[in-house]
């Protein structure tokens, strides 16, 4: 079924930071199609379905049409953000989404994704540009919302929100809530920085003094996270008993086997 941009959704966002609503059919990506957007003005950009739809490290997001939320905000500042900031907001925001909307209770994992019983069930991909008088941050949201993981090769690390209450996701309604709060925390997160949202962010995602590990040419590396800090990076401990600090990468939960 097609998603219909409803009146109640336009009415929420008629006085936000959003001056336009863009709906396709059928995109490559959603960030790709806002990046060429000529629009001079903040916009949100939702496809039915992508072709070439990707995550972080340039993974494929899975993007069968009509089933889930496949969707880009593109945010224009005089000065950008530390892009570590805006996921968090987003993810902060999903994350609270999932629960007033549904009442399930879900994780953020770091830096990205949203967890539920371990699995994927929505991820985050922030990219930005410089101009001549700023920069363009265009955030990608994939949520995954009534595909069927069940007895698919991604049934160990996915899993949709439709599984997870057992009745199918009125995907608008999901939406327009996001959306709605995506625009609350944003606002706080202008009146007060970044302190508001880093805190929610740290505790839904219980990453404080929990074991990690990243493999390397095939060894498995172990560390305990000790701290965030405020632009994103991880201070860990590792095997040895050394501080480390953690930038990038692909890390895991050791205590989850599904993530």
């Amino acid at each position: 079924m097609t998603l219909g941009l409803g009146g109640e959704l336009r009415l929420r966002l008629e006085n936000s930071i959003f001056k336009k609503i863009n709906h396709y059919e059928l995109v490559d990506s959603t960030n790709s199609v806002a990046f060429l957007s000529t629009f001079d003005g903040n916009e949100i950009f939702i496809a039915e379905s992508q072709t070439t739809g990707r995550g972080r490290l340039d993974r494929k997001w899975f993007s069968p049409a009509g089933e889930n939320i496949y969707l880009s905000l593109k945010l224009i500042f005089e000065k950008a953000p530390n892009p570590f900031e805006i996921i968090s907001l987003t993810a902060v925001s999903l994350r609270e989404t999932i629960f007033d909307y549904l009442g399930v209770e879900s994780e953020i994992k770091w830096p990205n994704d949203i967890l539920i019983q371990g699995k994927k069930c929505s991820g985050i991909l922030s990219e930005q540009r410089l101009l001549n008088l700023g920069s363009t941050v265009v955030v990608g949201v994939g949520v995954n919302c009534n595909s069927s993981f069940k007895n698919s090769e991604l049934s160990d690390v996915a899993i949709s929100l439709s599984e997870v209450v057992g009745k199918n996701i009125d995907r608008l309604k999901f939406l327009t809530k996001f959306l709605t709060k995506w625009i609350d925390n944003y606002t706080i997160f202008q009146k007060l920085q970044f302190s508001d949202i880093f805190e929610r962010w740290l505790e839904y995602s219980k990453i404080i003094e929990r074991p990690i590990y990243t493999t390397q040419n095939g060894v498995k590396k172990f560390f305990v996270v000790k701290e965030v800090r405020l632009s994103g990076e991880l201070i860990v401990i590792n095997e040895e008993k050394m501080y480390e600090t953690l930038y990038v990468g692909d890390y895991f939960y050791a205590d989850s086997t599904n993530n």
